[in-house]
């Protein structure tokens, strides 16, 4: 096994696309307010398995409605209005009551899907008319926002011709085998935060709990900062599940806070550190950022604590994946402290991967790592 150059990568994969986030989490509302209305996402199967049920967020509730959840085929980039196989569809009740909640939809029967084929999963009335909204979350929030080609996200509003949404659906999906997976164009945040905190709060670092998949060479940190205050000094670490103090960091690099144009300047931080690091697969680590300072600094986090297994639908979900918070007293950390259901929006700054030879895997387990992490 050697690691190779192969540019740069970030992991777990960036969840924006760049620059500034001005708008809310979840703050799209899609309406669904006649008997016509119809929602849609269209792409390609990643994986080949059964598709078994859905989970679709709803916002604001007047008048429910029962919907029809379905799974189509595609003609010309649209859903067709074909069920893919007879049963690939289930009727869903939307009460009154469920505002800004989960709903599953548990096909009646599985749409068996091969890696690479197009498909529709749409969204119609059943029965009622409907006075109710659908979550999604802005362009560029958690999902590419632009729809040159797949994925598409498509609204109807009873005119009968599909729109581009230009968001990510608070939709998830579910697989027979892989089970839930992360599907480019949906997104399983119920929330996006500024976390402020500052070298008087407890916690006072906050960290990427992390393990990779593949062997790695790590060169630093990225993360995306909010409301980055002058003078707010940060340190960005790198720890072994047993680090807890800079000494034992495995990689560190520290930020001014007086490079910052203004109290409210936003964006990806990256910083490097003086020497790479090499991580094994499999090892748990820590990515995290320590303010130093009484001045506030803000990381984004996304989260979502009202839906089972959530955390495996962002890209590179997993079960290991998720926030960890300590305090520093005297030089030294206290423990960590785990959230599994909020996902902080640190990354790794990667320029070598294992070239898969010898027993530790293979050149197409390689291969097709990389290709998932751009």
């Amino acid at each position: 096994m050697a690691l190779v150059d192969m540019g740069l990568a970030f992991w777990p994969p960036l969840q924006l696309t760049g620059g500034v986030v001005a708008e809310a989490l979840g703050s799209l509302n899609l309406t669904f307010d006649s008997a016509t209305d119809r929602i849609a996402w269209v792409g390609r199967s990643t994986v080949t398995d059964t598709l078994t049920a859905l989970y679709l967020r709803t916002g604001t509730v007047t008048t429910g409605c029962t919907i029809e959840v379905r799974i189509e085929t595609v003609v010309n980039g649209r859903p067709s209005g074909t069920l893919w196989a007879a049963g690939t569809s289930v009727a869903v009740v939307i009460d009154n009551a469920d505002d800004n909640v989960w709903k599953t939809a548990t096909l009646s029967t599985p749409a068996s899907l091969n890696e690479g084929d197009e498909y529709a999963v749409v969204v119609v009335v059943s029965s009622g008319t409907p006075n109710l909204q659908f979550k999604g979350n802005p362009g560029g929030s958690v999902s590419w926002a632009i729809s040159g080609h797949y994925p598409l996200r498509l609204q109807d509003t009873g005119a009968g011709a599909w729109a581009n949404v230009g968001s990510a659906l608070a939709w998830v999906q579910r697989f027979g085998t892989a089970g839930v997976k992360h599907v480019v164009g949906l997104t399983p945040a119920d929330t996006g935060a500024v976390v402020s905190f500052s070298s008087g709060t407890n916690p006072d670092e906050r960290a990427l709990r992390f393990r990779v998949p593949f062997k790695c060479r790590v060169i630093g940190i990225r993360a995306f900062m909010l409301n980055i205050a002058a003078g707010a000094d940060a340190t960005f670490s790198l720890w072994d599940a047993a680090g807890d103090a800079d000494g034992e960091a495995l990689g560190q690099a520290s930020i001014d806070g007086d490079f910052a144009l203004s109290t409210t300047q936003d964006g990806y931080v990256d910083l490097l550190f003086d020497a790479p690091v090499t991580l094994d697969i499999g090892t748990t680590y820590y990515a995290g950022i320590r303010a130093d300072t009484a001045n506030n600094i803000g990381l984004g986090e996304l989260s979502n604590a009202s839906l089972t297994d959530a955390m495996l639908a962002f890209p590179a979900g997993s079960a290991q994946t998720y926030l960890a918070a300590r305090q520093w007293t005297a030089g030294a950390a206290g423990a960590w402290s785990d959230t599994t259901t909020t996902l902080p929006m640190i990354h790794l700054i990667i320029d070598r991967l294992d070239d898969g030879t010898g027993s530790g895997g293979s050149a197409a387990f390689t291969a097709n790592t990389r290709g998932n992490m751009q």
